[in-house]
């Protein structure tokens, strides 16, 4: 279960697909100076992706010798879910679906179902919330199209709001001291 914790850490420092975060060899990291990346070819699209490596990736990717655990995608995906029941995230979530043509609200635990792909979405989330230019973060995720990168951004509209709201004060404050 730690092992699958932390790659599930990887995905979301990184927005790697399980298919790449399970493909990591000690190659794909590139030192650049003082800086480092994960230089990762994503193997759904086939497009060159550069990640910034910040100090707690490093030692993430450092733990496991810079070499991705061999798991299955289903196997990771039966344990992650485990893992969160472990950790206490067992809310209950409204789902919104349809079946058989007619729209309905299904309640389903946080813990049940969780996936491997909600690394790459938590780390879209996070950092389209910190105001990254979304040509950055695309570059990343090796998103060509915007709609598609925002379809994995899962804030609310008042969290969009509060951070629009706290780029404004930023603006607003840079403004003032120029003055």
């Amino acid at each position: 279960l730690e092992r699958v914790r932390d790659w599930f850490l990887i995905s979301c420092w990184s927005a790697l697909r399980w298919s790449d975060f399970s493909t990591i060899k000690p190659e794909h990291i590139l030192k650049d100076g003082e800086d480092t990346f994960l230089r990762k070819k994503n193997i759904k699209t086939g497009t060159v992706v550069f990640i910034p490596v910040d100090e707690r990736l490093y030692l993430m990717f450092e733990k496991y010798n810079f070499k991705s655990i061999d798991i299955s995608n289903q196997k990771f995906n039966e344990y992650i879910k485990e893992v969160f029941e472990v950790v206490g995230i067992t809310d209950n979530i409204i789902l919104d679906t349809n079946f058989k043509g007619k729209d309905k609200e299904v309640i389903k635990r946080k813990c049940d179902i969780v996936s491997a792909h909600d690394g790459r979405r938590t780390w879209a989330t996070i950092n389209y919330l910190k105001g990254y230019a979304i040509g950055l973060l695309m570059q990343v995720t090796g998103h060509t199209q915007e709609s598609t990168f925002l379809s994995y951004v899962g804030a609310d509209p008042l969290a969009k709001a509060k951070a629009l709201m706290k780029q404004q004060k930023e603006f607003a404050s840079l403004q003032k001291s120029k003055y």
